[in-house]
């Protein structure tokens, strides 16, 4: 195929010369996207990408040598930014990873918290008096209110009320863990 008329069916977007242009361009485009992204995963996909700008491209070229230069640049151009994006995402990963291993470090701590409060409830819970545990675990764990707890053992709200408050008091403790203090508080959890 004559030069020449490679650069006018280029231009004309003809698709045989189209197709001859990728199939005698495209080994050594590859060879140069590889190059400048030291063998990437991604070069084939890169590389047609070149030729999908240079095959849309919509200023007429001069020459065959122009139809080359414009293929071999777009090709660096679109391996550095691959290169250069390839390093975001590396960094990027790197702060995810260290985000997730912080959550799961906080879930740890904060199972730890969990088990010793419902140990902690638990063992409360059995020190109570019968009638202020069974108001506590009607209101803590079915989680019903004062009017329906008194109607439920037929006593008044007040007195539902005041076996809550004797509740509160059994179960207002201290936690020490890794020198921090946690006062674990039923009033502040239900």
């Amino acid at each position: 195929m004559q030069p020449l008329s490679v650069v006018e069916g280029i231009n004309a977007k003809d698709p045989k010369i189209q197709t001859w242009v990728y199939e005698t361009l495209f080994p050594r485009i590859l060879n140069q996207v590889k190059k400048v992204t030291h063998g990437s995963l991604y070069s084939d996909d890169i590389t047609e990408d070149v030729f999908v700008v240079l095959l849309t491209q919509e200023k007429p070229f001069e020459s065959y040598r122009k139809i080359y230069q414009f293929a071999y640049r777009t090709a660096t151009n679109m391996s550095i930014d691959h290169n250069n994006d390839r390093d975001d995402l590396k960094n990027n990963e790197a702060g995810i990873i260290e985000h997730f291993k912080n959550i799961e470090e906080q879930n740890r701590e904060n199972a730890e918290i969990e088990d010793q409060y419902n140990q902690v409830m638990y063992v409360a819970g059995e020190t109570l008096p019968r009638q202020c545990k069974q108001v506590f675990q009607h209101s803590y764990l079915y989680k019903l209110k004062n009017e329906q707890i008194g109607k439920k053992f037929g006593i008044s709200k007040r007195t539902v009320e005041t076996h809550m408050s004797k509740a509160y008091q059994v179960l207002r403790i201290e936690v020490r863990k890794d020198g921090e203090r946690f006062i674990f508080s039923i009033t502040l959890i239900l």
